[in-house]
C-alpha cells in the first residue's frame, strides 16, 4: 500500500504541474479526493435548433467536471472513483465517457490513469 499512496502522490503532483490552479484541485493527505475540470473550446460556434426557441449559436461550453476519490490500493488493485458532471452532456453521452474510464482502467490496471 504505501507503494500506492507513492504512486497517487506523484500522479496528483504530475497534474497539479499540467493543470492551471483553477482546474484542479485535491487533498494533498490520504484519503485523496480531488476535482478537475476540463475545458471545452470551439472551433467554431454551435447552431442549437431547439423547437420551442427556435435557432440559436452557442460560442461557449461549461467544462466537464470530474470529482474523483482514490482507494487506499489505487492503482495497484483498484480503479479511481469517479463522478461526472457536465450540463450539456446527454446522459447516453455521459454514459459513454464512464464506460471509456472505465475501460482505460482495465487497459492499464496497476497503473494511474487520472492523468
Amino acid at each position: 500500500m504505501g507503494g500506492d499512496l507513492e504512486e497517487q502522490g506523484d500522479e496528483l503532483l504530475a497534474l497539479s504541474t499540467i493543470l492551471e490552479t483553477q482546474a484542479f484541485s485535491y487533498s494533498p493527505e490520504p484519503p485523496h479526493m480531488g476535482s478537475l475540470e476540463v475545458e471545452v473550446r470551439l472551433d467554431s460556434p454551435l447552431t442549437v435548433v431547439t423547437p420551442d426557441r427556435g435557432d440559436f449559436h452557442v460560442c461557449h461550453l461549461p467544462p466537464l467536471k470530474m470529482e474523483f476519490s482514490l482507494p487506499p490500493d489505487y492503482p495497484s488493485l483498484c480503479p479511481p472513483l469517479f463522478l461526472l458532471s457536465c450540463p450539456w452532456l446527454l446522459p447516453a453521452q455521459k454514459a459513454g465517457v464512464e464506460a471509456r474510464l472505465d475501460q482505460l482502467w482495465q487497459e492499464n490496471r496497476g497503473g494511474v490513469i487520472l492523468f
